[in-house]
């Protein structure tokens, strides 16, 4: 099966992996998750962001995501203009939602540091939460050397 790319995607450098895959919605969140532990993992660092949405999604979004997440790193993007905008929830509320699930949680001010606090951390990696900032991180990677 061919999935497009962020969906399931696993970029390489060395012997660095990063998945990613544009899970955002708790149902979403949860295949993903599954599909993860099917295949072994467990206490991954995450870079994850997600769209602004009702509060009870956040939560269920962030509670399904837990259960193989050592470390979340938590960031932001607005994409488009005027009534095309789409943007994330503020990092900082995703960052405090998830504390309160009982992860641990930072804030990086931007994709770069993002990626770089999420590098700097052991694997699993995973970047996940938004198709946007999935596509926005797999640029950034493979121009960083990353490959499909």
């Amino acid at each position: 099966l061919d999935l497009p790319p962020g969906r399931f995607e696993t970029l390489t450098r060395g012997p660095v992996q990063v998945v990613l895959d544009g899970a955002h919605n708790p149902q979403k969140m949860a295949a993903l998750v599954g599909a993860l532990r099917a295949g072994g993992t467990g206490g991954a660092t995450v870079l994850c962001t997600l769209m602004a949405a009702p509060d009870h999604k956040l939560d269920d979004t962030l509670a399904a995501l837990a259960p193989i997440t050592s470390h979340l790193v938590v960031t932001g993007y607005r994409v488009g203009s005027g009534d095309k905008t789409k943007q994330s929830f503020p990092s900082a509320e995703v960052a405090a939602a998830a504390r309160r699930l009982g992860l641990t949680a930072e804030v990086a001010p931007d994709l770069d540091d993002g990626l770089r606090r999420l590098l700097e951390r052991p694997g699993p990696h995973l970047v996940t939460g938004s198709l946007y900032l999935v596509s926005l991180a797999r640029e950034a990677l493979v121009a960083a050397g990353f490959t499909p």
